[in-house]
């Protein structure tokens, strides 16, 4: 399969509709006025920048299978193939930022960047812990931190259209950074206390320990030794045993608390009967309800209402 087969297979087989939400709902956060060319050109950025990373994320977590019940990228081509594949779509996201018609800093994105990569490697244990921090204190700072590295390429890309932004940029940035955060550890929820964590393994006989939420409220509150699992590939047959300690009842309403605070820390930093953030409310919501992940996002009601954190927290 020639490349250009690989990157068009590796972009239909992860569905666009949330991130075009999700820039849509930035757009509108950061009061830029509709711009259909400029949304077309970030959500294509976002698309090669996301499943770029989605690609190496599957590989290094061992994940064969998707919530879609789709084969990952690299279980159906292999390794190799996704590796290059990969640095293609990064390539083309870089590309594709040269040609929005206006000064970005490249500089800031490509740090933005190295910051995703450390949270990535913090997330499978290739980075040592930081001692002077907690294990929650990890978790939150650095492994946590993936999705909103990823928004926050977008909020520097459109630093010079929105006035917002240069008047009010501690508060944007402070509110990207906890939505993100919203979408990582909703993903952990899901993952590990709706689903049956060992399924995305498919027939893999290996279960690889990567740092989630439960796991760093486990490290917090009962042994802080568990992070040393953390980027270990352990057999099925093994694996049960831990589940049993770290997706206790206890963890459970800890996880709960957690995620209660963190939607509370994001509405935080949105003004008070904020039209502009409606969107972006809608979609935390969505996260925290299950629909996100369940893929149910654009069936449900426009306007969700706030009953629906019942669901889950």
């Amino acid at each position: 399969m020639d490349k250009n087969l690989l990157l068009s297979d590796a972009l239909s087989n992860c569905s666009s509709s949330k991130r075009e939400m999700l820039i849509n709902a930035i757009i509108e956060f950061v009061e830029i006025k509709k711009d259909e060319r400029l949304s077309s050109q970030l959500v294509n950025i976002f698309n090669n920048l996301h499943v770029s990373a989605c690609i190496v994320d599957d590989m290094l977590d061992n994940e064969i299978l998707h919530r879609t019940k789709k084969h990952a990228f690299f279980s159906r081509h292999g390794s190799a193939k996704a590796a290059i594949t990969a640095m293609h779509l990064f390539n083309h996201a870089l590309l594709e930022m040269t040609k929005l018609g206006y000064n970005v800093s490249m500089g800031n994105i490509l740090e933005l960047v190295e910051c995703l990569i450390h949270s990535e490697e913090a997330d499978v244990g290739i980075v040592d812990f930081e001692l002077s921090l907690s294990p929650i204190e990890w978790y939150d700072r650095v492994s946590s931190m993936k999705s909103s590295y990823e928004l926050f390429v977008f909020i520097e890309i459109l630093k010079e259209k929105s006035l917002v932004i240069k008047k009010d940029q501690e508060r944007i940035y402070n509110a990207i950074r906890t939505f993100g955060q919203l979408i990582q550890i909703t993903n952990d929820w899901e993952d590990l206390f709706e689903n049956d964590p060992l399924y995305r393994t498919g027939a893999s006989d290996e279960y690889m320990v990567t740092y989630s939420l439960p796991l760093a409220l486990y490290c917090q509150h009962f042994d802080s030794q568990a992070r040393k699992l953390v980027g270990m590939k352990i057999k099925r047959e093994n694996i049960g045993r831990i589940f049993e300690r770290i997706l206790c009842n206890k963890i459970k309403e800890l996880s709960r608390q957690y995620i209660c605070d963190k939607y509370a820390e994001f509405m935080s930093f949105i003004p008070p009967e904020s039209q502009c953030a409606s969107s972006l409310q809608q979609i935390a919501l969505f996260a925290l309800s299950g629909l996100y992940w369940k893929g149910h996002m654009l069936d449900a009601e426009p306007l969700i209402k706030k009953e629906m954190l019942t669901l889950r927290v």
